[in-house]
């Protein structure tokens, strides 16, 4: 009996440009799902950090209290953090006797 010959299937068809691009995104998806994952780890704390959010210490002038304030909720409205993060965010920026 002669050796079975092996077929080969035919090469797939070209992809079209939309295939192209959207074979592009899906690759580029799956490299960066990790780095997604890791973001989405991170402290609310840490991301309020690197936002350079400004302390607020002991003043009496509300004009700076509300600088201060509307500050704040320019850097929240991007994070979109939970309650709870933005009161233990905006309480570690009080300094001298605002702390107390």
């Amino acid at each position: 009996m002669p050796p079975r010959r092996q077929v080969t299937p035919p090469p797939p068809p070209p992809l079209s440009s939309s295939e192209q691009v959207l074979a592009g995104l899906a690759q580029i998806l799956r490299q960066n799902a990790g780095t997604s994952q890791a973001a989405r780890t991170e402290m609310p704390y840490e991301k309020f950090r690197k936002m350079g959010p400004p302390e607020f210490t002991d003043t009496t002038d509300p004009f700076v209290a509300e600088g201060w304030v509307r500050t704040l909720e320019t850097i929240f409205r991007y994070m979109r953090p939970e309650d709870a993060a933005r009161v233990s965010c905006a309480i570690f920026q009080l300094k001298d006797d605002a702390a107390l």
